[in-house]
């Protein structure tokens, strides 16, 4: 099974669009067994976008803000670092048996039943779950410190994630981590617990030099966690690729990142992984089909933004 974050510290880069969609993607993948991919999405920002895409803002409201009955990935951490209890499967977001599916599964609800539009027969998510965030995170991470100091000789503030979650990697093919745009805690233990980093970014100025300046923070992070950090990939999102510019920038940061790695200067954190040279590209469908709450997967097989992320899918089953 891999594991990946996807990080970038500057926002608006399409960063949580691209993970949702890739995680939609893969559970609609076979694994080696031929078997639909089992996915975990872990939502570690606590602006809870994908929370908010895969289930939508009412669901999302209800359960997390009012009726407080799931818990958040803050919830998960305090109660680890209280109590020592680890994250159970049925503690998190996945189908119920007689239940509408809230994986993308739009709802609404009348009286106090949830309603929803019927999935496609081929698209059900049974094997896509989540862990959400919920704006109790902030206070979480702001007091992360605080809390381990009154549980002398607990965990390191950056491997409680691995600790809570190592237990449920034996259930799942794929785990995939939205990061916040920031490098608290919650960001700490999600690339620590990791296999490889992703970074999505958009192809301009501020955001391709954004790249390389995230690329020697987590060269310093490797000294101080003692980890080896891996880049999967460097994806270019929210473009238009017959935009000079855009394609100017995507090749200019290729030859920085050949440079970076060539004169070792990031180590061997490149190794293996790959800039594509695509992308997600902006399009009106994705951003309609995500007021939805739906992903891309609803879009016809020949629909380019479909193909690109099948595309990039593809890259992260590769070995």
């Amino acid at each position: 099974m891999k594991i990946y974050s996807f990080l970038n510290y500057k926002g608006g880069v399409g960063k949580t669009t691209l993970l949702v969609n890739i995680a939609a993607c893969l559970a609609n993948k076979l694994n080696s067994k031929g078997q639909p991919n089992r996915i975990l999405v872990v939502d570690s920002d606590s602006q809870a976008s994908a929370s908010k895409y895969i289930l939508g803002i009412e669901y999302w409201d209800f359960f997390i803000n009012k009726e407080k009955s799931l818990p958040t990935l803050g919830d998960h951490f305090a109660e680890y670092i209280r109590e020592g209890t680890m994250v159970k499967p049925e503690s998190y977001i996945r189908p119920e048996p007689d239940s509408p599916n809230p994986i993308f599964g739009y709802l609404t609800r009348f009286g106090k039943e949830w309603i929803g539009r019927k999935n496609p027969e081929q698209f059900q998510w049974t094997n896509l779950h989540l862990i959400p965030a919920g704006l109790n995170m902030i206070d979480v991470d702001m007091g992360l410190q605080d809390l381990l100091q009154s549980n002398p000789g607990g965990p390191k503030p950056f491997s409680i994630m691995s600790e809570i979650l190592s237990p449920l990697k034996s259930l799942y093919d794929y785990i995939l981590i939205d990061c916040p745009p920031n490098f608290f805690y919650f960001t700490q233990n999600s690339i620590y617990f990791s296999d490889s980093i992703v970074i999505p970014f958009k192809p301009d100025l501020l955001s391709t030099s954004g790249v390389l300046d995230l690329m020697l923070l987590l060269k310093n992070y490797e000294i101080k966690m003692n980890k080896k950090f891996h880049i999967k990939a460097v994806i270019p999102t929210l473009h238009d690729n017959r935009v000079s510019l855009y394609k100017q920038k995507i090749e200019e940061l290729g030859g920085s990142l050949r440079e970076l790695h060539k004169r070792k200067i990031i180590g061997d954190m490149l190794k293996g992984g790959f800039l594509h040279s695509i992308g997600l590209q902006n399009a009106a469908s994705i951003q309609y089909l995500q007021n939805l709450g739906r992903p891309a997967m609803d879009l016809k097989t020949n629909d380019k933004v479909r193909i690109q992320l099948e595309a990039i899918a593809s890259h992260f089953m590769e070995k």
